[in-house]
């Protein structure tokens, strides 16, 4: 019976779901990582167009980071080891360098058209799209540059 009303109230307080033992509290829910964006720049302490200035500054600062790692790849010990190994076929070789000089403008395309269409589907055309734009290609290319590091073995 006590099980059960522990569960009654755990589902109330939004904790269904999580194990608990007998005579224990629920640890609190994680709270939600704060996106790039949000940790670059703070809407809520920024006045709006200090915000549109730090917002534009971070997504210049995320490209750049995200130019100067695709220029660190082909030289790490991934691709020398594995991608372009001495014994990996010259076709194989040639492909990747050509599909990974299309990745990076396919990149920017891909996120610049998905987050404009992001932003006009949030705010619409009004205020606050600019911000919205900017504060999704930060969050876009900053999740772009940790899988890029994580699949070349770059933290």
């Amino acid at each position: 019976m006590r099980v059960a009303a522990a569960a009654i109230v755990l589902s109330l307080l939004g904790l269904a779901g999580t194990p608990v033992a007998y005579g224990q509290t629920a640890a609190p829910a994680p709270s939600a990582p704060v996106a790039p964006a949000d940790q670059a720049c703070d809407a809520n302490k920024l006045s709006t167009n200090a915000y549109e200035d730090c917002l534009q500054q971070a997504e210049t600062k995320f490209d750049s980071q995200l130019t100067a790692l695709l220029k660190s790849i082909p030289a790490s010990a991934t691709v020398k080891n594995n991608v372009l190994a001495p014994d990996v076929a010259a076709s194989a070789k040639q492909l990747w360098q050509k599909n990974f000089a299309a990745m990076a403008p396919a990149f920017r395309a891909y996120r610049d058209a998905d987050c404009e269409d992001d932003s006009v589907v949030a705010v619409g055309y009004g205020n606050g799209g600019l911000q919205w734009r900017l504060a999704c290609q930060i969050n876009e290319t900053s999740h772009e540059i940790d899988k890029l590091k994580k699949r070349y073995s770059l933290n």
